[in-house]
């Protein structure tokens, strides 16, 4: 057990070895690195056209947008920062439809995800939303609107791609490590609970499994 636990810390060194990215590859939060802003539509009808032309946006100083239950649908704006390829990460992956429009070539391109949608036609079959932002240009405004039936929470992250990949091994690993550390934990405790007929390590034994399953 001791060599397992050392193992284990010393994959963690490893890991975590190095860990600093380049400025230009680290990940921007919007609303804490990128400034964002909102406008709501209670109404639902508001198309892309006729919100990009309005002026009641206001700023969001945080870096998620709260907005509890609310019927409305929220449209959010940002700028991009820097020419290049991105992907734009929507944490929070419980909101009905998230749709994001970039202007690609003279023309809106719009991309759809949601909790509403099968798991298996994600563009990025990620636990949560991707959105590939190609060949984007300096100060290009994107538009992200929001519409959902249950609590409205929603943050999100611009990538490079590699640094996104980067970290995607990175948590990878760590839960590779997580699960590794666990599994004797609980075979000990179901040898231990069994042959001592302990109840208290049964208990420990389904405490262990409840926490990877969650």
């Amino acid at each position: 057990m001791n060599t397992l636990w050392k193992l284990g810390f010393f994959l963690w060194l490893a890991l975590f070895a190095g860990y600093g990215q380049a400025d230009s590859q680290k990940p921007l939060n919007l609303g804490e690195d990128i400034p964002w802003f909102v406008s709501e539509d209670p109404t639902h009808k508001l198309t892309l056209s006729e919100i990009s032309t309005r002026n009641d946006f206001r700023a969001l100083t945080d870096a998620k947008l709260l907005a509890g239950h609310s019927k409305n649908a929220f449209w959010l704006r940002f700028q991009i920062p820097a020419s290049g390829d991105w992907l734009l990460e929507a944490g929070l992956p419980h909101l009905d439809h998230v749709t994001v429009f970039i202007r690609q070539q003279q023309h809106w391109q719009s991309t759809i995800q949601g909790d509403l949608q099968p798991f298996n036609q994600r563009p990025v079959q990620y636990r949560h939303f991707l959105f590939n932002l190609e060949n984007s240009a300096a100060g290009q405004t994107v538009f992200i609107k929001i519409q959902s039936t249950g609590s409205v929470s929603f943050r999100a992250t611009l990538w490079r791609h590699i640094a996104f990949i980067e970290e995607s091994n990175k948590k990878s690993l760590i839960m590779g490590i997580y699960f590794a550390l666990y599994l004797p934990i609980i075979f000990m405790a179901l040898v231990y609970g069994v042959s001592l007929k302990q109840p208290v390590f049964i208990s420990l034994a389904v405490t262990c499994i409840l926490a990877l399953l969650l």
